[in-house]
C-alpha cells in the first residue's frame, strides 16, 4: 500500500487506539497509531498521511497544540479531534485550527466512519462554491418568476422556513428537494449545476 493511504491516530488510551485502528483498516487505510504527540509529529513527514484522528487530552502536549504544530507544514490535512470533555471553548479553538470534525467521546464506530469519510472525501472550497452557485440560481429563478418563498414552499410541499434556509445557505438541500425546487422553478438539474 502507498503511504498516501495512511491515517495517523493519536490517543494515549491503548484500547481507543486499537478500536480506531480497526475502523481505519475497515475503511481501507493503514493506521499509524501513537500514544505520544511528539513522536507522531516526528514521524509525520515520513508517513505523509491522508488524515489524522487526535485526542484533545494527551500527556505532554494537548491535542490542539498538536494540531497547531501540524498546521505549520500541513495546512489542508484533514484533522479530526476527539474528546471526552467537550465544551464550547474547546470547539471554538478547534475551529481556529481548521479542524475537519469534532467527535465527543464515547463515540460510535459509525460516527468515526462518517467523520473519516467526510474528511477524506470532501473539498470544502468545492462544496462551498457549489452550494453558493446552486442557492443563488434557485433564488434568481424564483425572483424571475415573480414567486414568493411561501408560494414556492406551497408548490413543493415544504415550509417557507425551509425555502428561506436553503436560499440563505443555512440548510443544504437534498437531491430530492433540489428536484422539487427545479420543477417548481422551471429549471433543469443540468442548468442548476452547470459548471460543476
Amino acid at each position: 500500500m502507498s503511504a498516501r493511504e495512511e491515517v495517523v491516530i493519536l490517543d494515549d488510551d491503548e484500547s481507543i487506539r486499537s478500536l480506531l485502528s480497526n475502523v481505519v483498516e475497515n475503511e481501507g487505510y493503514v493506521p499509524k497509531a501513537f500514544a505520544d504527540a511528539r513522536e507522531a509529529l516526528k514521524r509525520l513527514e515520513e508517513l505523509c498521511p491522508i488524515a489524522i484522528l487526535a485526542d484533545i487530552r494527551i500527556p505532554g502536549m494537548t491535542g490542539l497544540e498538536f494540531v497547531h504544530e501540524v498546521r505549520k507544514s500541513h495546512t489542508n490535512l484533514p484533522v479530526i479531534v476527539m474528546t471526552g470533555f467537550p465544551d464550547q471553548e474547546m470547539f471554538r479553538e478547534s475551529l481556529r485550527y481548521k479542524v475537519s470534525d469534532f467527535i465527543a467521546k464515547p463515540f460510535t464506530i459509525e460516527t468515526v466512519q462518517k467523520s473519516l469519510r467526510h474528511a477524506i472525501g470532501t473539498d470544502d472550497s468545492f462544496a462551498d462554491a457549489f452550494l453558493d452557485t446552486v442557492t443563488h440560481r434557485l433564488r434568481e429563478a424564483r425572483i424571475a418568476l415573480g414567486l414568493k418563498q411561501s408560494e414556492v414552499a406551497a408548490r413543493c410541499g415544504m415550509s417557507t422556513s425551509q425555502v428561506s434556509q436553503i436560499e440563505l445557505r443555512q440548510s443544504a438541500p437534498s437531491v430530492t428537494t433540489l428536484l422539487k425546487l427545479c420543477r417548481t422553478l422551471h429549471l433543469t438539474m443540468e442548468s442548476l449545476v452547470e459548471g460543476f
